[in-house]
């Protein structure tokens, strides 16, 4: 966001018209050379709030020093955001995406004999419900596999009859019958939606971008001595977004090996969102999940 700012060049570069008058080696913004590029002209807000003041002498606020790895929304395609709640914003159209909510996953898992704790759908929709307050949409599309079983339908269902904002319910492997998954593919604005499970899968119109889900990809790290982390991760190229899976039980899918040509891997922490370069997928490796 900064970067795209007048007269602020590039993260962990001086600004034009920017100075260091305190001689700290930091750059105080002149917006639009309001001020004359004091460091007291322009005042450098971030989410609301001061950014506090850089420098030996703490006299300037430098916003080179913020960096792009923490912000908590990314444009990673033109008019395409990614939020790290693990849903997509489409501003053009004003439209909310997520995928692979599996509502009602413990109840399905409990259906069958299996006490899992009794947790997750008011984590998703308390989740949903913060991302309808901050982007205030003109709709939302739930990406497939919305349900884990049609055993846990209950909270979803109760989530829908509220009518809190327009919803689109897109079918998925796991909930292709539930009566709200009313169809397979949708086409909006110069995006194509499916869920991704289907192979072969559906033809995608030249002219769009192309959003899937069903693979719940995430980013790994290793140290090689015992040390593990994964995140839960969205794939990116101009063509193709592969979303992360929204469910807070989904364990996600290593995807560092199986990028392609063109694609990015954006791991997404709960406050900040990392592009991450991948190792190019092998012809013998598999480039989807299935389940």
């Amino acid at each position: 966001l900064l970067s795209d700012t007048p007269q602020i060049n590039t993260f962990g570069g001086s600004g034009q018209g920017g100075s260091n008058s305190d001689f700290s080696g930091g750059f105080a913004p002149a917006i639009h050379s309001i001020g004359g590029g004091s460091s007291s002209a322009t005042l450098v807000l971030i989410n609301g709030h001061r950014f506090p003041t850089q420098g030996l002498t703490e006299a300037q606020a430098d916003p080179t020093a913020i960096p792009a790895s923490a912000l908590q929304r990314v444009e990673i395609l033109p008019d395409v955001w990614l939020d790290a709640r693990r849903a997509v914003w489409l501003s053009r159209p004003r439209l909310l995406v997520v995928a692979d909510l599996h509502w009602g996953y413990a109840a399905s898992h409990r259906a069958e004999g299996n006490l899992l704790p009794i947790w997750g759908d008011d984590e998703i929709a308390a989740r949903l419900r913060a991302l309808l307050a901050d982007y205030r949409p003109a709709g939302m599309l739930w990406l497939g596999d919305s349900l884990h079983t049609l055993a846990g339908r209950a909270a979803a269902e109760a989530f829908l009859q509220a009518k809190e904002v327009e919803t689109i319910v897109l079918s998925g492997n796991h909930d292709r019958r539930w009566k709200h998954a009313t169809a397979a593919t949708a086409e909006r604005d110069g995006f194509f939606f499916h869920h991704g499970d289907a192979d072969p899968g559906p033809i995608v119109p030249a002219s769009t971008l192309e959003l899937l889900g069903h693979h719940h990809p995430a980013a790994t790290w290793s140290d090689g001595a015992g040390s593990y982390l994964k995140l839960p991760a969205l794939v990116a190229s101009s063509r193709r977004l592969i979303l992360p899976a929204f469910s807070p039980w989904a364990g996600g899918t290593p995807w560092n090996r199986q990028l392609q040509p063109g694609e990015t891997l954006w791991a997404i922490g709960a406050k900040r969102i990392f592009a991450l370069a991948g190792t190019p997928a092998k012809k013998k490796e598999e480039g989807g999940r299935k389940n």
